[in-house]
Order: structure tokens, then C-alpha cells, then sequence
């Protein structure tokens, strides 16, 4: 009989355990405030299915003018390209062919020039927005380069930008790296009367090196899109600049907490991410990009997460041996635009990166004549662009 009371006592606890942690799931899942759930991230992640309709591969003109070495950010502003090249510290517009039109800007100490170009926005008027951190200044120009103004700011308003986008009414988000003890990792920009407004802080530190908590974690073609560390909400802000949940990834990771930040009190791109998800923790997203029917996610190793607008599931993706690839897979993705997203390849990429080779010898024939179609590229000429159109 005591062993039969003790049986019932054990079957109740498990039971009473069960109903705790679900309703504890439940409250967790009300902190979302009501917003999206994401499904799939969890799933098996896929060698590239086919989930590209077509693509657009565009040569980008080589002149004089025109030389890029690297590319950190496109923005596709009415027909043309907009591209910074942060090797070279230089903003470069090309039409929609991929020939050169002109520069944007020039390096120098005179009113209308830039010493060091952190990154780009464009304006609701069309007009590029340079962004100097080291004068703390905004420079404004026409699309075709003609200098309209500059808009000077307090000492380190603008020393460590990382990702910038225009919210209109002058008003710029910038997204910030951390430095030591600066870790204001988002603020709003005002040129208007040189207002400068803190939005979202970070609760670490770095040790004397600028550390990005993102890559491209600003986002959005008819809406503000923003990333947090470590977190599995997107997030974007109302006409009132206030941050407000619009999704969250559903996953079996844990979520960093008040006791995580205690132990970890230094950040580093080298070695955070990696230990965070050795340890079980859920490591968050690095770069957003958004289309009218899908949302794209990239984590800090380079697993992209496809999110379908329309039913709310996601599809990890990883890069593998390239003769597993099924489909056409997704390369060097810095850009979107209302129907595409975009990449770039820069000659001897795939050699270093994605066994160029291997790539040749798979048996998809998708795979080849997208391979075939980069080989053909002149090894000396500059990158390329490549618009995605997915399914």
C-alpha cells in the first residue's frame, strides 16, 4: 500500500511538473505580446533546396572610378545600384545594367568632402547621406554626386557606425559597434538640429576593439526592420520611434539572462557567438533582409534562415560540400529589395570559400550554369552583383 501512495505521489509531481512548465511555456510565449510565431528553425537545416526561381547576374563596370575591392552595402534606389566599398572607403553608383554612372563624394578636409566613409543611408528625397564618424559629420549629396550639404554633430556622435537607414524627416537609425564602455548599440540622428538620441543599449563591454554585434542588422523595404543581440524577436519601431516586437523564432535554445551577462561581461565577435552556442544558448541573428513574401536571417556561421511571410515557416539553410547543393545556393547576401534579395561575388571567391571545382562536378544542373555563368567572368574585373528571384 505505501509503495502504491508513493507511486500516486511520484505520477502527481511529474503531472503537476508538466502543467507548471507548460503554463510557465504559455507566460513566456505572452511576453511576445501577441506577435508572430516563426516555425522551422529547429528542423534539419537543408543543402539549398530549390528556392530560387531565377537570378540576375550583373557585372559592375571597371573604370578609374569604379575600382572596388570589397563590398559591405548595396541599396537598389530607383533604377540604379547604390555600393560601398569599405576597403576602399568609397561610394560607388551603377545603373541597373551594372554600368558605371559616378561616384558619390570625395575624400578630403574641404566642406563638401569626407575623411572616412562609416557607411551610407538614402534620404526619402533620394539624396545619399555619407556618414564621417571620424569629423562627426552627415554629408549629403545628389544621387550623381553634386555636394548639398553637411550637418556637423557633438564629438563621437557618429565614431563607431556601423549600419545605417534614413526614417525620414532627417532623422537617421544608425546601428552601432561596441568600444570599451560605449555600448549604445542603436541611436537616432537628427541633421535637422543636430539631436542625438540614444534607442537601445547593450550590457557588455569590449576590450579596446570596435566589436559589430551585427552585420547587417537594419532591414526593412517599406519598414524599419532591427535586430538585438542574442535575442529571437525582430523588432521594428512605430512613427514614434519606439521599438515595438513584430516576430520571434520559435527554438530550443536557452535565452541569455540578468545571470549570463554577470559571467560575461566581454563581448567579441571571435569568440561570443561560438562559446554561446557551445553552452546551449540560442545565439540570435546577424543580418535581416526583407522582401514583399520573405524575410531572410543569417546567423553568425552563416546559416541563412528563410522565413515565407505568407505562412510564417522558415527553412535553415547551410553551405555544405558543393556537390551536395540541391538548388542554387545564396551567396554573399547584403541587400533587398521589394521582390529580391541580393548578393555579390567577388573573383576567387568560390575558390577559397565554396571549392569552386567541386561546385562544377554537381549533378544539379541549376548548380552548373550558375557556376558556369561566374567562371565566366573576367578574373580581373570587379565583383558582381547577384539578384535573387525566390519562389
Amino acid at each position: 500500500m505505501g509503495s502504491t501512495n508513493c507511486l500516486r505521489h511520484h505520477v502527481l509531481f511529474i503531472v503537476a511538473f508538466c502543467v507548471m512548465t507548460s503554463l510557465m511555456g504559455c507566460h513566456n510565449k505572452a511576453q511576445k505580446k501577441n506577435v508572430a510565431a516563426i516555425l522551422g528553425y529547429d528542423d534539419n537545416t537543408q543543402i539549398y533546396p530549390s528556392i530560387v526561381q531565377g537570378y540576375d547576374i550583373i557585372p559592375l563596370e571597371l573604370t578609374d572610378g569604379s575600382t572596388l575591392s570589397g563590398i559591405k552595402k548595396i541599396v537598389k534606389a530607383d533604377t540604379s545600384y547604390i555600393v560601398f566599398d569599405n576597403y576602399n572607403g568609397l561610394i560607388v553608383r551603377f545603373d541597373k545594367n551594372g554600368k558605371y554612372l559616378n561616384r558619390i563624394g570625395l575624400k578630403g578636409r574641404a566642406s563638401s568632402e569626407y575623411l572616412r566613409v562609416d557607411t551610407f543611408a538614402i534620404g526619402e528625397d533620394g539624396n545619399v547621406l555619407i556618414l564621417d564618424g571620424c569629423q562627426d559629420k552627415i554629408l549629403t549629396y545628389k544621387p550623381d554626386g553634386r555636394f548639398v550639404s553637411e550637418a556637423l554633430f557633438p564629438k563621437s556622435s557618429l565614431g563607431f557606425i556601423n549600419d545605417a537607414v534614413s526614417l525620414g524627416e532627417g532623422r537617421i537609425l544608425v546601428n552601432n559597434c561596441i568600444h570599451n564602455n560605449f555600448n549604445e548599440i542603436y541611436r537616432i540622428l537628427s541633421i535637422n538640429d543636430k539631436k542625438v538620441t540614444s534607442l537601445i543599449g547593450f550590457p557588455m563591454t569590449s576590450e579596446n576593439v570596435a566589436e559589430p554585434t551585427g552585420k547587417c542588422p537594419i532591414g526593412g523595404y517599406d519598414r524599419v526592420i532591427i535586430l538585438k543581440p542574442f535575442d529571437d524577436t525582430i523588432y521594428t519601431l512605430d512613427d514614434k520611434n519606439k521599438v515595438l516586437p513584430l516576430l520571434y523564432v520559435e527554438h530550443k535554445g536557452m535565452l541569455v539572462d540578468d545571470k549570463y551577462y554577470k559571467n560575461h561581461v566581454v563581448f567579441s565577435v571571435a569568440t561570443t557567438y561560438s562559446e554561446m552556442s557551445k553552452n546551449g544558448y540560442f545565439s540570435g541573428f546577424v543580418s535581416v533582409f526583407e522582401s514583399e513574401h520573405h524575410l531572410l536571417l543569417r546567423t553568425y556561421n552563416d546559416v541563412y534562415f528563410l522565413i515565407d511571410k505568407d505562412t510564417n515557416m522558415g527553412l535553415p539553410l547551410r553551405q555544405a560540400a558543393c556537390d551536395e547543393y540541391e538548388g542554387v545556393p545564396l551567396v554573399n547576401i547584403v541587400a533587398s529589395d521589394s521582390e529580391n534579395i541580393i548578393g555579390f561575388w567577388r573573383p576567387g571567391d568560390f575558390v577559397d570559400k565554396y571549392n569552386l571545382e567541386s561546385m562544377v562536378g554537381s549533378p544539379n544542373e541549376a548548380v552548373q550554369n550558375f557556376i558556369s555563368a561566374l567562371k565566366a567572368l573576367p578574373e580581373d574585373g570587379n565583383p558582381c552583383l547577384i539578384v535573387y528571384h525566390l519562389k
